[in-house]
């Protein structure tokens, strides 16, 4: 799908339907609990990243060879939190990744994944840093319970397991591939109309491709798919407004000062992994 090989879209829609079709996935009925540790593994997994905390290994001197948890949840709080929210803090918090306010102002007020997408901590006094909006990734977001029994350095290690693949975007990438092969647009719209009831969404009658990657913006938000979703969209006839070249470009907050060209879909291969295998070539973007 990502390079859009329009000659295998009919056996990638198989795939999916092979998944559908399989009575161990369904859509987990909460969303919240999808990000908690008793989410973790749950029908609507089919693949993520374990970490641990009660024997982790991974501490400061050490922290990229040993194993254990994951420094995301310290990396995307708030700075100097000095407890609540089911996090005690303790003053730590990195302060990184801030959420815009225009992606809090997407979601529909009804939308049962807004708040557990972003973390509002509006009225709550910390550190300020770049770029703060009050707005914090929700996914991932640090609790004391998952930490609480590391041996090691807390802030480093995390039990938040990883998601990489679930079962909802099974249901969209169904959807657009058949809308993509002249498929069922009735059974299309059922699919992307699964992921929105449990979101507390009304129904739609019918979608687009631009319906199906706002829903996958909505729905996936925080979870490293968009900016290849937008750039995927530029070889899909028919998509108007979520494509790279839209919105990937210079916004009014300068937080971006380049456009997006297709050269940057090609992620250069580093110079260790050349010298490694003499039989790699380097992109010629």
């Amino acid at each position: 799908m990502y390079q859009n090989d329009t000659a295998r879209l009919p056996q990638a829609l198989t795939y999916m339907k092979q998944i559908i079709g399989d009575s161990s996935y369904s859509l987990n009925p909460d969303f919240a609990d999808l990000w908690s540790e008793n989410g973790e593994w749950c029908s609507e997994s089919i693949f993520e990243i374990n970490y641990n905390d009660d024997q982790a290994q991974r501490d400061w001197g050490a922290a990229a060879l040993n194993a254990g948890g994951t420094v995301f949840p310290t990396l995307c709080s708030p700075n100097g939190w000095g407890g609540g929210e089911g996090w005690d803090g303790g003053n730590d918090g990195w302060g990184f990744l801030p959420v815009k306010v225009e992606t809090y102002n997407m979601y529909a007020e009804n939308d049962k994944r807004r708040d557990v997408t972003i973390w509002d901590v509006h009225g709550y006094t910390y550190t300020e840093r770049y770029q703060d909006t009050h707005l914090w990734h929700g996914k991932y977001r640090p609790q004391s319970e998952n930490n609480k029994d590391c041996p090691t350095s807390k802030n480093l290690n995390y039990n938040n397991n990883k998601r990489i693949y679930r079962y909802a975007e099974t249901l969209l990438n169904a959807a657009e591939l058949l809308l993509e092969t002249g498929g069922s647009a009735s059974e299309a719209a059922g699919y992307v109309n699964e992921v929105r009831a449990r979101a507390g969404l009304d129904a739609l009658t019918s979608v687009t491709i631009d319906d199906i990657l706002n829903e996958r913006h909505l729905e996936f938000c925080g979870e490293g798919k968009r900016y290849f979703d937008l750039v995927r969209a530029e070889g899909i006839s028919g998509v108007m407004t979520e494509k790279a070249t839209v919105k990937l470009v210079p916004d009014t907050y300068g937080y971006r000062t380049n456009s997006w060209t297709p050269s940057k879909k090609h992620i250069p291969l580093s110079q260790s992994e050349l010298d490694a295998d003499p039989t790699l070539v380097q992109n010629n973007y």
